[in-house]
């Protein structure tokens, strides 16, 4: 699953070893994560980018799935 490769990169550091997709940046990721563990429950794409301003598009691109209304 993306979020734990998101995961898992954070976790290792900024260093050689920490490698994130590309087109994906350290801080949004930091920020899509917090968004998720502060949930506590499983959120859509739509639902992260309406609390963190990020665009929906983004929200998916770091590993939410789109979630049908």
């Amino acid at each position: 699953m993306e979020v734990d490769r998101l995961y898992g990169a954070l976790r290792r550091g900024a260093g050689p070893a920490a490698t994130l997709p590309e087109g994906h940046s350290a801080p949004t990721a930091h920020l899509v994560l917090r968004m998720l563990r502060e949930a506590g429950q499983p959120v859509s794409a739509q639902e992260v980018a309406e609390v963190t301003g990020l665009g929906r598009s983004t929200a998916q691109r770091y590993g939410l799935p789109a979630r049908r209304a």
